[in-house]
């Protein structure tokens, strides 16, 4: 044990972090939090970068100086916890079977109590989402374990540890938590000559990681660029206003609060003169929609990215003198079945 720096760590445990009167996620939420937001990774290993005294003095460390900050952090908090190494679906799948240095290739920490991982080397993902390439997979699970106690004179007991370790699965996460809903209503004016779309549009999980842990420190302009590009999606020509966000701070985690966008959007793009009547194209509201479709019959397996679910909520005002003549036909259930 460091006396150094576990006298440090355990200052700036109380100094700064308040762990006290927390319970065990919180801890983590704020360890992690801390610890991304004052320490940079830096991809090389040259001296000094994995010491842990250099990287509390320093604020920037190696991948493996990292994980033993972390370590060291969550040993203080009294925080138990596993080492998970795992690979990247993308590059290769972990395979249990077969014993090789490249199933090793991703740092994860496990928290039995929480049932629950954290990232340390992903800046951008906050507690508890990890990178969805990395779910769905094993990994091994590597746990320091205290086997008994050594003491030196008649001095201060020392436990005695052993590294154990396994192999288990990473879950992937249920739909539930990576959804990107529509709230939307529209006002048609008296003539039908124009309408006024308000959407309000609420993603989390994985769906909002591409956006809600970038908005804080990307500059004005790209925003409003990439915030009307997504309220846009089903009206392109349309003309917005009122434009507005909510929880882009980068330590707010998506898996808790969605990254909400709204605004006004002026057009008449789903709507088109036939005749006497009018055609109210509402499925075109939802934007573009994936295309799964193959003429050949597929010769390999689709790797789904991860779970994730769509709710639209469409209410529209029929202006006054107009009626709508096959409502009925919107009342469908589409499925598949293998």
């Amino acid at each position: 044990k460091n006396e150094g720096y576990t006298k440090k760590i355990d200052k700036i445990i109380k100094k700064e972090l308040h762990l006290k009167g927390m319970d065990e996620a919180s801890k983590i939420k704020t360890i992690e939090s801390y610890i991304k937001t004052n320490y940079l990774l830096k991809p090389n290993s040259a001296e000094g970068l994995n010491s842990i005294d250099n990287i509390l003095k320093n604020k920037y460390a190696a991948t493996t100086g990292l994980i033993k900050l972390f370590a060291a952090f969550f040993k203080e908090a009294d925080i138990k916890c596993e080492l998970v190494l795992t690979t990247d679906k993308k590059n290769i799948l972990f395979d249990s079977k077969f014993d090789t240095w490249n199933n090793l290739e991703e740092y994860l920490f496990y928290f039995p109590k929480q049932d629950r991982f954290i990232a340390p080397t992903e800046t951008s993902y906050r507690y508890p989402l990890i990178p969805f390439y990395w779910t769905d997979n094993d990994g091994l699970f590597i746990e320091n374990v205290v086997v008994g106690e050594s003491q030196l004179g008649i001095g201060k007991k020392f436990p005695i540890t052993e590294l154990r370790h396994q192999l288990n699965h990473i879950p992937a996460f249920d739909a539930e938590f990576s959804y990107d809903d529509h709230d939307i209503k529209i006002e048609f004016n008296a003539d039908l000559s124009d309408a006024t779309m308000h959407i309000k549009r609420s993603i989390s999980g994985f769906n909002a990681m591409p956006i809600q842990p970038y908005i804080k420190g990307t500059p004005s302009d790209k925003i409003k660029e990439a915030c009307e590009s997504l309220l846009k999606d089903s009206e392109k020509d349309a003309k917005i206003s009122n434009m507005k966000t909510a929880n882009i701070d980068p330590d707010i985690s998506p898996y808790y609060k969605p990254f909400i966008l709204e605004g006004d959007l002026q057009g008449t793009g789903f709507l088109e003169k036939a005749g006497n009547d009018y055609l109210f194209k509402i499925g075109t509201i939802n934007g573009p929609q994936t295309q799964l479709y193959a003429e050949k019959k597929r010769a390999c397996p689709i790797e789904h990215e991860f779970n994730r679910r769509y709710d639209r909520t469409i209410i529209f005002n029929i202006p006054k003198g107009y009626k709508i003549k096959n409502l009925n036909d919107l009342n469908m259930d589409v499925y598949h079945l293998k």
